[in-house]
């Protein structure tokens, strides 16, 4: 829509599968910063796989020690994380973050989209509707943390 005021060219896509990787194997020494409600992962050989918890539940997927060896093993024999949801938790002492914040990344690109980019993963990051722009600005600090 903003075209051709803004070309897609002049951009370089932000690679969203390290960031994500590096949230699920290193979760546990993380989980005063962050949670999980579900991860989409696709195999070496293309095969999609999707954790879930229930969705009325507050719950990790890591509350599981089940899932945490599946969904680990998984990354360590060379698969792709496609989708992350991820719970930013609030910070009492510091007020870091006005309230918990849950960001989907990864996640709504089109295949035609993503032929585009040259089949790789989808660099979308959905974020509740209301929040600060500080509150947002620290979930994406994070992400680049996590993401080098």
């Amino acid at each position: 829509m903003l075209n051709p005021h803004v070309v897609r060219s002049q951009f370089k896509p932000w690679e969203f599968a390290a960031g994500m990787k590096k949230l699920i194997t290193k979760q546990v020494g993380n989980e005063g910063i962050y949670t999980f409600r579900d991860a989409k992962v696709i195999d070496k050989t293309r095969i999609h796989v999707s954790f879930q918890t229930e969705a009325d539940t507050e719950r990790s997927l890591f509350s599981s020690d089940e899932t945490r060896e599946s969904l680990q093993s998984y990354l360590e024999a060379k698969s792709d994380c496609d989708g992350l949801t991820v719970s930013w938790k609030f910070f009492k002492p510091d007020k870091t973050l006005e309230k918990e914040l849950k960001t989907l990344l990864g996640v709504g690109q089109s295949q035609e989209m993503r032929r585009a980019l040259g089949n790789k993963g989808s660099n979308e990051v959905v974020v509740q509707a209301h929040c600060r722009a500080e509150d947002l600005d620290y979930v994406t600090s994070q992400f680049r943390q996590f993401n080098k």
